[in-house]
């Protein structure tokens, strides 16, 4: 039961939060992503409660930056949906929570063993992989809808839990899967509105969640970099889905495809990862 509630509980507290906003506001057929943004992140840091327990009020270990910073980017992301209206505000807004959250996570590595540039370097590098991840999830979320993004980056999220898993992390692995679980409690709680457009600020939250899970399995677990880059192809990859034959099958046939290109890179990843634990 415990295992259950770990695995549903984030998703249930994401919907739910998602229908009682959906309540107190009264959508209609406006534009919900600021409320997407709030639900998922609360859902995603609630998850981290309901699998290991409580961080404090500040964040110990790496691991417990993760709920932090997926409320704070839940926060950011519904700010920029419902006040600060264009793409700009939510790039500057997800790679600044994500290099607070990247400070957080390697301040021991920058106190013992990192010199100055080294540090820059690397804070550098992973804000700016913070940017471009929130870069291609932005630009597929606008042309694919809510209901194929949400498919896709829920999928993406669960098997990047098992690849997490099997370089040496249970804990970051099950962080993965409570991600996908908020994703899919908001769709859940929204499927049913069609003219209602939820998944834009859930971009926010994704974009720093997974960078910062992908940090933590290459910097503290076992997860080697090409592992790191094949789960990172998987956004890069679904762009191949706007070649204009690719868009000319429609339906069904490209709905399947566009979560395809962005599986396939990741599932590779869960191979690679596997085949190096077994050898291990």
């Amino acid at each position: 039961m415990e295992f259950f509630w770990q695995g549903v509980g984030p998703g249930l507290i994401s919907g739910g939060l998602m229908v009682l906003l959906g309540r107190l506001w009264r959508f209609g057929e406006r534009d919900v992503g600021w409320a997407s943004s709030l639900a998922v992140g609360v859902g995603a840091g609630a998850g981290y409660v309901l699998i290991r327990d409580w961080p404090g009020w500040w964040p110990r270990e790496s691991t417990a930056v993760v709920p932090f910073a997926a409320v704070l980017a839940g926060v950011v992301g519904m700010v920029c949906a419902r006040w600060l209206r264009g793409w700009i505000w939510g790039l500057v807004g997800a790679m600044g929570v994500g290099f607070g959250a990247f400070w957080l996570v390697t301040r021991n590595l920058r106190a013992y063993s990192w010199g100055t540039g080294e540090a820059v370097c690397w804070l550098a590098g992973l804000t700016f992989g913070v940017g471009m991840l929130w870069l291609c999830m932005r630009g597929q979320v606008g042309r694919w809808g809510g209901r194929t993004f949400a498919v896709a980056y829920g999928l993406f999220s669960a098997v990047m839990g098992g690849v997490l898993v099997l370089s040496g992390s249970a804990a970051l692995g099950q962080l993965s899967g409570g991600l996908a679980a908020g994703v899919g409690g908001v769709f859940v709680a929204t499927c049913w509105r069609r003219g209602v457009s939820w998944a834009d600020g859930v971009v926010t939250v994704l974009a720093v969640v997974v960078g910062v899970l992908l940090a933590c399995g290459y910097l503290f677990a076992e997860m080697d970099w090409y592992v790191g880059l094949m789960v990172l192809g998987g956004p890069l990859l679904g762009f191949v889905s706007e070649v204009a034959w690719v868009r000319g099958l429609g339906g069904w046939k490209l709905f399947f495809v566009r979560v395809g290109l962005v599986l396939c890179p990741v599932v590779g990843g869960l191979v690679l990862a596997f085949i190096g634990y077994s050898l291990d």
